[in-house]
């Protein structure tokens, strides 16, 4: 928070804000020139300042929240500023004295309308400055799958693919994930893609057996045993998947073990001897395991 209230001493290039529950000042902000008067409204802050010795001079509107500003203009020489008021929610009213106007049309008003969000975005998006616009559209109740895809986008494009990914992580549910998956497993990035995986399964959203024999491949190329136990201690309640097919996946990539906890696990008895028989040469535990089985397995 930048406090209540907005002080700034005449000449000088800093703002300072208090509030009523802290003693001194709880934040400053700095600005292009010399202030002449300022206006604190919302999170805006309307400064009039100069900006040399010639007397040129420029209003400016930051917003505070996000810390940008937002934007910056000329001010006629003949035209002095005396009062800046917040008028409707969005609207700024400059009133000021024209000293080359006639005689009782000096004074004027003039308004200042704020853009609407949408175009905001599209302006920041169109300079890249994607984090600026996840944190206006976050702050204004914006949608953010479409800022963070487009982020992904972006960065994708610039080989940052580990950036990439935590950013589409944030369009899931809006973005449809084979967009995503297909991206990296192009660019054979497979750390990142489990990361995405792992975090579709986590939120649980458009979430298919394709997904989860997916991620299996990808722990097993990344050689991730630990991942690969985690996975088999705590799936199964929380969503569906293809079993034989993740049996299949774990047993072709040199995980019997795991390929057989799985088989146990959700009770394929005829993979689970094969298994143990053939790949793991465990006759005896096989013989102790049939002799488990009900005796239409067995």
């Amino acid at each position: 928070s930048y406090g209540a209230l907005a002080v700034a001493e005449s000449g000088s290039p800093v703002v300072t804000f208090y509030d009523e529950d802290t003693e001194g000042p709880v934040r400053s902000w700095g600005v292009e020139g010399t202030m002449l008067r300022i206006a604190w409204i919302r999170q805006y802050l309307v400064v009039d300042a100069s900006l040399d010795a010639s007397n040129n001079h420029a209003l400016a509107v930051y917003d505070l929240r996000n810390q940008l500003r937002l934007i910056s203009f000329p001010w006629p020489k003949n035209s002095q500023i005396v009062a800046l008021l917040g008028a409707s929610p969005g609207t700024l009213v400059v009133l000021s004295v024209d000293s080359s106007a006639p005689a009782g049309q000096a004074l004027q008003l003039h308004r200042v309308d704020e853009k609407p969000l949408r175009a905001e975005l599209e302006q920041l998006h169109r300079k890249n400055l994607f984090d600026v616009a996840l944190k206006m559209a976050e702050s204004q109740g914006g949608e953010l799958g479409p800022i963070s895809k487009a982020y992904g986008d972006y960065l994708c494009n610039r080989g940052d693919y580990d950036k990439a990914i935590r950013q589409y992580v944030n369009t899931i549910g809006t973005v449809e994930p084979s967009y995503v998956i297909c991206k990296f497993l192009d660019a054979q990035r497979t750390a990142s893609l489990a990361f995405y995986l792992e975090e579709l399964h986590r939120k649980g959203v458009n979430v298919g057996a394709e997904h989860t024999t997916l991620l299996l491949s990808c722990y097993t190329q990344l050689k991730d045993v630990a991942k690969l136990d985690q996975f088999i201690s705590e799936t199964g309640s929380s969503f569906s998947y293809d079993h034989k097919a993740a049996i299949e996946v774990c047993r072709k990539a040199g995980y019997p073990t795991h390929a057989l906890q799985l088989a146990r696990k959700y009770k394929y008895p005829e993979l689970a001897l094969q298994l143990m028989v053939c790949e793991l040469h465990q006759f005896a535990e096989a013989l102790e395991y049939i002799q488990g089985l009900d005796f239409a397995d067995a």
